[in-house]
């Protein structure tokens, strides 16, 4: 169940296990190496968008996926595709906690489906699943889950510019004779929230090798990561030199949260409610904000308290003047006027409405 899942993904990450990756083609079949997800830190990532692509190509493929669970049993789950359908095989035969069976049923199509908060590869129209669909894989990253989460950026040259929540400041060098030092600072939760959406889907907890810190030019830009978050740390070290997969998200990571900190301290930024339409009234929609599709096939039956106490589902009521007859069910993006009230729900205007396909 829900509760049980968000249990589960919340819990600390643990170390990852090595996964045989990489892609080869077998006659007309594209075999994409595994995906590994442990409790949520998922390894082999680019291999699920590689299965994506290949498919959006209408190409036969295959990708085998182990999730681990918290008693550290591996449950496999093979997704094949060919001349329209997709099959999945769902092995449960290794947790000693399951149904110890094999379920296999077809599906029509195969989504991505992004939030703020998480991502999900979802199969829809299936012929014997819940729901007729099923979740595949789920990453989350929610920071309101997290007890802690402070990072501190060194970056530049000679590593002389210093972004750092977990002491409050930051400095930068503006040029050879001025210096920018900002006492008790700060980055705004969301953007907090995108560092680290960013970290996860590098898999920054994982142990590869070292990231490459020295360039052939000594102009190249050096960074120096830590992150703390609850009761560990992880520290990184690399240069903009750094072309693998990991290095590449890590400097869009780094530069993101760099553009971030030059925002003026208290500069309004525009206000986004993303998520699916549970009840509609006249000129009101109420939104579960950063649910995905699955999620809401799961829950859209149960009651808005339930929700909100069970589920821990942040419900929205939106005030707007869209003349589209706005449904149940229905994926949308809000630009709010800003102003939230703080109440059970809360409560928003919308400035625009943007229906998500």
């Amino acid at each position: 169940m829900r509760k049980h899942l968000i249990f589960i993904l919340a819990s600390l990450m643990c170390l990852l296990l090595a996964a045989c990756q990489g892609e080869t083609k077998v006659g007309n079949t594209h075999v994409t190496g595994d995906v590994v997800n442990i409790h949520g830190s998922v390894e082999g990532l680019e291999n699920m968008e590689g299965f994506l692509d290949s498919t959006e190509n209408k190409e036969k493929s295959h990708i085998k996926i182990t999730h681990y669970t918290t008693e550290g049993d591996p449950i496999y789950t093979d997704l094949s595709y060919e001349e329209d359908v997709y099959t999945v095989k769902h092995d449960y035969t290794k947790d000693s906690y399951g149904s110890g069976g094999i379920q296999t049923f077809t599906c029509q199509n195969f989504i991505k489906e992004e939030t703020p908060v998480s991502l999900s590869y979802i199969v829809t129209d299936c012929d014997k699943s819940n729901f007729k669909m099923d979740r595949i894989l789920y990453v989350e990253y929610d920071l309101s889950r997290q007890d802690l989460f402070e990072v501190q950026l060194k970056y530049g040259i000679d590593l002389e510019n210093d972004i750092n929540t977990i002491e409050k400041e930051m400095t930068k060098i503006l040029n050879v004779k001025e210096t920018l030092h900002v006492s008790d600072f700060d980055l705004p939760h969301k953007v907090k929230q995108k560092i680290f959406k960013r970290l996860v889907l590098a898999n920054y907890l994982d142990e590869e090798a070292p990231l490459k810190t020295d360039c052939d030019a000594e102009d190249y830009m050096k960074y120096h990561l830590l992150v703390k978050i609850n009761g560990g740390s992880k520290e990184f070290k690399w240069s903009a030199c750094e072309t693998s997969d990991k290095g590449n998200k890590l400097t869009d990571m780094a530069e993101y949260m760099i553009k971030a900190s030059e925002l003026e301290p208290g500069s309004v930024q525009d206000v986004y409610i993303q998520g699916y339409i549970v009840d509609v009234s006249e000129e009101e929609i109420l939104i579960a904000e950063n649910l995905n599709k699955f999620d809401y096939e799961l829950l859209k039956d149960y009651s808005h308290q339930e929700w909100m106490e069970t589920y821990q589902l942040n419900l929205i009521s939106v005030r707007h003047n869209d003349k589209r007859k706005l449904a149940k069910g229905t994926k949308v993006l809000v630009k709010t006027n800003g102003n939230m009230m703080e109440s059970m729900p809360m409560k928003a205007t919308a400035e625009r409405i943007e229906i998500m396909e």
